[in-house]
C-alpha cells in the first residue's frame, strides 16, 4: 500500500507468469480482491514472484500509464495508447471542434464529471501529497 508503483515487463520480471499478472491487473480495491503474482522457475515449479506473500493490485489505480518509467527504461518519447474501459467514457475529454452542445444538460455533465474527477483524485492522492 505504502510502495512506489513497479513497472513490471520482460525484463525486469520475466518469469511471471501472465495470467497472474492479468488478474492482478484486474484487482481493484473494493471491487477484486489483491493477488499474488506467481512466477516460474527453471525447474517449472510455480512459486509466489518476490517478495512472497505480496498482494498486488492494479496499476491505473494510482497512475495509468507509466510514461515517465518507460521514457527512462526504454528511451520512449511517444506513445500510443488504447482506452479499453468502458467506465471512463463519461470522463473523456471531447473535442472543441464541430457542433457545440449549449444547454442544461450539458452544463449538468460538465459539472457532475468534473466533480467525479476531483473526488476520485482525492481518494487516489497519497496523505503527504500537496496537489
Amino acid at each position: 500500500m505504502y510502495e512506489l508503483p513497479r513497472l513490471l515487463n520482460y525484463l525486469t520480471a520475466p518469469n511471471v507468469l501472465i495470467w497472474s499478472a492479468a488478474s492482478a491487473s484486474c484487482a481493484i480495491p473494493g471491487l477484486y480482491q489483491p493477488v499474488p503474482l506467481m512466477a516460474k522457475t527453471k525447474h517449472g515449479d510455480i512459486v509466489p514472484w518476490n517478495p512472497p506473500g505480496t498482494h498486488w493490485v492494479d496499476g491505473s489505480i494510482e497512475n495509468d500509464l507509466p510514461m515517465a518509467r518507460l521514457s527512462e527504461q526504454f528511451n520512449v518519447n511517444h506513445f500510443i495508447v488504447s482506452q479499453v474501459n468502458p467506465h471512463v467514457i463519461p470522463f473523456l475529454q471531447q473535442s472543441d471542434k464541430g457542433v457545440h452542445k449549449k444547454g442544461v444538460l450539458s452544463t449538468v455533465k460538465y459539472i457532475v464529471n468534473s466533480e467525479v474527477q476531483h473526488r476520485l483524485g482525492q481518494v487516489t492522492r497519497k496523505p503527504n501529497d500537496s496537489k
